[in-house]
């Protein structure tokens, strides 16, 4: 749909991985809308840093194309129901995954871990996103602190 543009900005994406297993009601309304819940997130972004950045250039209309948009609504909502979802935005990451859900998977800091770094990713997502844009402006920032 939409070129590509939407893949994964959906209720029964977000509303599996946002739905608080500890909330009767919560749990009623994914039966009734006949949505699962999901327990891992894993995200690639796309590589919007090594594309605006490349050496051959890229077109301001090809740059806005590799913002990624679902990936990071996806990254967010599992981070911030990371008591019931794990997250993963790191490949290097894998082994660690895989070792917990082979264990006990009851360890609430590396949930929590989990979700700082998906926050963190997130930022520096869009930060980089935000960089860009404020360069093809050339315009001071808006904000304090960022030189202009």
């Amino acid at each position: 749909m939409l070129d590509g543009c939407v893949k994964n900005l959906h209720p029964k994406v977000h509303g599996g991985i946002l739905a608080r297993r500890n909330l009767k009601h919560h749990m009623e309304a994914l039966n009734e809308h006949e949505i699962g819940t999901i327990d891992v997130v894993v995200v690639n972004l796309y590589p919007f840093y090594d594309k605006v950045s490349s050496t051959s250039g890229i077109s301001f209309e090809d740059g806005i194309e590799n913002i990624d948009i679902g990936g990071l609504a996806m990254i967010r909502a599992a981070a911030k129901n990371h008591r019931y979802v794990l997250v993963k935005v790191d490949p290097k990451d894998y082994p660690e995954l895989l070792e917990y859900l082979k264990g006990n998977q009851g360890d609430e800091m590396f949930c929590r871990k989990l979700a700082w770094k998906a926050f963190e990713c997130v930022a520096s997502y869009c930060s980089e996103v935000s960089e860009w844009l404020w360069k093809q402006t050339g315009v001071g920032s808006i904000f304090k602190g960022r030189a202009s």
